[in-house]
């Protein structure tokens, strides 16, 4: 895993909670499953999201997807996170110092912080998380297979707090398994655009055949 990067107060801080126990087999279970009989995409980020939030306490999940144009990341599941929140950030731009998730997507791994009204990277959101709340973000990259950022996977908290070694690993975990989800969704899509031009280069040399038939 990458070295996280870190706001420069989380190593003051004491070490917050860490969960009692790790993701539960049968909850990782229900999820690959859902991936392998091809339930929707949004339906499997969510319960990814909400099996993390079950086991971390106060904790706020979310899941960005990557836009096309590799510059946006759009909401793909955050089952709790406030309308607000959510509305104002749909969209939001991938930089080196935008937010958790922003940075996080730009600069391909995770981006830990503890205290995000302290924090230069959400300067521009300071009056959205006073209203909702929100205090520390820790986001991870979601990665495919062969290196590419496919979105991130987020853990928003009310309180100030740095992730402890198991929430590490829950983060790490369930951008895997966000990331398996992901690439076979895209990968089907693929299969499914390849098969309607087959179809239609078909049609279009049956009908070029009887033209010259005639």
């Amino acid at each position: 895993m990458a070295n996280a990067t870190v706001s420069p107060n989380l190593r003051a801080l004491p070490t917050s909670p860490s969960p009692t126990q790790t993701l539960a087999d049968d909850g990782v279970f229900d999820a690959l499953k859902m991936i392998l009989i091809g339930a929707p995409l949004n339906d499997i980020l969510r319960s990814v999201a909400l099996l993390i939030e079950a086991h971390s306490e106060g904790a706020v999940c979310s899941i960005f997807l990557l836009d096309e144009d590799g510059q946006h990341l759009r909401y793909a599941a955050a089952p709790k996170m406030s309308d607000e929140y959510r509305v104002a950030t749909d969209g939001v731009s991938i930089g080196p110092h935008v937010g958790s998730c922003g940075a996080a997507a730009y600069l391909r791994q995770p981006v830990f912080v503890s205290d995000v009204l302290s924090h230069p990277h959400f300067a521009n959101f300071k009056d959205l998380i006073v209203r909702t709340g929100m205090r520390a973000s820790w986001s991870s990259p979601i990665m495919s297979h062969d290196g590419r950022v496919l979105g991130t996977f987020g853990m928003f908290y009310r309180e100030v707090r740095q992730p402890g070694p198991a929430e590490i690993q829950l983060i790490d975990d369930a951008s895997r398994i966000a990331g398996i989800a992901i690439e076979r969704d895209r990968s089907k899509s693929a299969l499914a655009v390849a098969f309607e031009k087959i179809k239609k280069s078909e049609a279009e040399l049956r009908k070029a055949t009887i033209g010259t038939s005639h």
